[in-house]
């Protein structure tokens, strides 16, 4: 579900700009996405010593609502404050300013 959420809001900052992905930049991010999760699952080591307490039975459950809450709302972070950098820096390099009019020519 983080993986379809991800590209969804992807999509949605590129649609914001008129723009959309191509099947390479899908195929890059794709890679990108699963590569890190391939990647940070394979350092993690095994617990030291089994706990009592089974697992969560439920996907509705608070504890896994709330963690990927919090990993969608990091990546909406994250994707936005790129999107708004890599934004101000080609209105910079354009010499254009918020508003898309030119500034001092």
């Amino acid at each position: 579900a983080l993986y379809s959420i991800i590209q969804y809001l992807c999509v949605l900052h590129l649609y914001s700009i008129l723009s959309n992905m191509g099947d390479a930049q899908y195929l890059f991010v794709d890679v990108a996405i699963i590569m890190s999760a391939v990647f940070t699952m394979s350092l993690s080591p095994p617990w030291r010593e089994l706990v009592p307490q089974r697992p969560p039975s439920s996907l509705l459950s608070p504890q896994l609502l709330l963690s990927v809450g919090g990993q969608i709302l990091l990546a909406l972070a994250f994707q936005t404050s790129a999107f708004l950098l890599a934004h101000t820096q080609a209105s910079a390099a354009n010499g254009t300013g918020c508003g898309g009019a030119q500034q001092g020519k």
